[in-house]
C-alpha cells in the first residue's frame, strides 16, 4: 500500500513537472510572437494593400498575392475578412470576385469558397490557412485586419476564439483597424489575450485633426496611425510634431507611385499601404 501511496506521488510531481515545463514554452512562445511583431512594426516601412497587387489586379487577398510580397521583402500585410455563409472567416474584400451572383447579403458557404478562384485566377485563403502560413511559409508575416462586417464585436470575438483556438500566442501578429474613437474598448473587453498593436484609421469617420491627437495622447494602447494623403494635408505641422512626440507611426494610403512614397518619407512619414511597391523598393534591393 505504501508502495502505491509513493507511486502516486511520483505520479503526481511528474505531472506537475509537465505542466510548468508546457507553461514555460507557451510563455517563451509568446514572447517570441511579441518579439517578431515589435521588430518588424519598428524596422519596415511597408503595409500590403488587400495583400498586395498581382498581375495589375488588386484586392486579391489571395495566396499568390502575399506570396509574391512576403518573397520581395514586404512583411506587413492588410487583409481584408468576412464571414461565409456558415460563418467561417475567410479573406476576402469582393464577394463578386469570387461569383457575380454572391454579394454581402447572398455569401457562399466555406466549401463553395474554398473551391473557389479569385477573378478566376488566384487561390483563397480562409484564417487557418493564414494561421498555418504564419507558423511555416511567413514566419515574420504580421497582418492587418480590415472587415466589412457591420458587427463589430461579433467578428473579432469570433476571430478571437478562432485564433485562440489554433495557437493564441499568435494573436500578437494581428493588427486590428480601429476605425472610431468607441472601437478600441469594445475589441479589448473581448478577451484576456490583447492585441499587441492597433491601428487607427480615419477613413470612416469625420473628425478634426486636433480630435485625433487628443484621442491619441488619452487612448496610450494605440501607437499606428493611418491616412489618405489628402486627410493628412489637413494636419499641420504642430499637430505632427505632436504626433511624433507621443510616438505615433503614421501611415498613408494607398500610395503606389515611388517618387511620391520616398517624398513622403523623406518628410516624416513611418510607412505606407501600397498595392505593388514592397519592401524590397523602397530599400533598393534585388528580389
Amino acid at each position: 500500500m505504501r508502495k502505491y501511496k509513493y507511486l502516486l506521488v511520483i505520479i503526481y510531481a511528474l505531472f506537475i513537472i509537465i505542466m510548468l515545463k508546457n507553461d514555460e514554452l507557451d510563455n517563451n512562445d509568446k514572447l517570441i510572437q511579441e518579439n517578431i511583431t515589435h521588430s518588424v512594426i519598428s524596422n519596415n516601412n511597408v503595409i500590403a494593400h488587400a495583400g498586395g497587387g498581382i498581375d495589375d489586379i488588386t484586392y486579391t487577398n489571395s495566396l499568390e498575392a502575399i506570396d509574391n510580397h512576403y518573397n520581395s521583402g514586404t512583411r506587413i500585410f492588410e487583409i481584408d475578412f468576412m464571414f461565409t455563409e456558415d460563418n467561417r472567416i475567410v479573406a476576402v474584400h469582393y464577394w463578386q470576385d469570387l461569383d457575380e451572383n454572391y454579394s454581402f447579403y447572398e455569401r457562399p458557404s466555406y466549401p463553395e469558397f474554398s473551391i473557389s478562384k479569385i477573378k478566376n485566377l488566384y487561390t483563397t485563403l480562409c484564417l487557418k490557412q493564414l494561421l498555418e502560413l504564419m507558423e511555416s511559409d511567413y514566419p515574420e508575416m504580421i497582418i492587418v485586419i480590415d472587415t466589412k462586417e457591420v458587427d463589430i464585436e461579433n467578428f473579432y470575438m469570433s476571430f478571437i476564439n478562432q485564433v485562440n483556438s489554433y495557437n493564441n500566442n499568435l494573436l500578437v501578429r494581428f493588427v486590428p483597424q480601429i476605425y472610431d474613437f468607441e472601437m478600441l474598448e469594445t475589441v479589448e473587453s473581448l478577451s484576456e489575450n490583447h492585441f499587441l498593436y492597433y491601428i487607427l484609421t480615419l477613413y470612416k469617420i469625420d473628425v478634426l485633426p486636433s480630435e485625433v491627437l487628443n484621442y491619441l495622447s488619452e487612448e496610450t494602447d494605440i501607437k499606428l496611425l493611418t491616412m489618405t494623403s489628402f486627410r493628412y494635408s489637413q494636419f499641420d505641422q504642430e499637430i505632427i510634431d505632436e504626433l511624433n512626440n507621443l510616438d505615433i507611426k503614421i501611415y498613408l494610403h494607398t500610395l503606389n507611385n515611388l517618387e511620391q512614397i520616398n517624398n513622403y518619407l523623406a518628410n516624416g512619414i513611418k510607412g505606407i499601404y501600397s498595392d505593388y511597391v514592397t519592401e524590397n523598393i523602397i530599400n533598393n534591393i534585388d528580389n
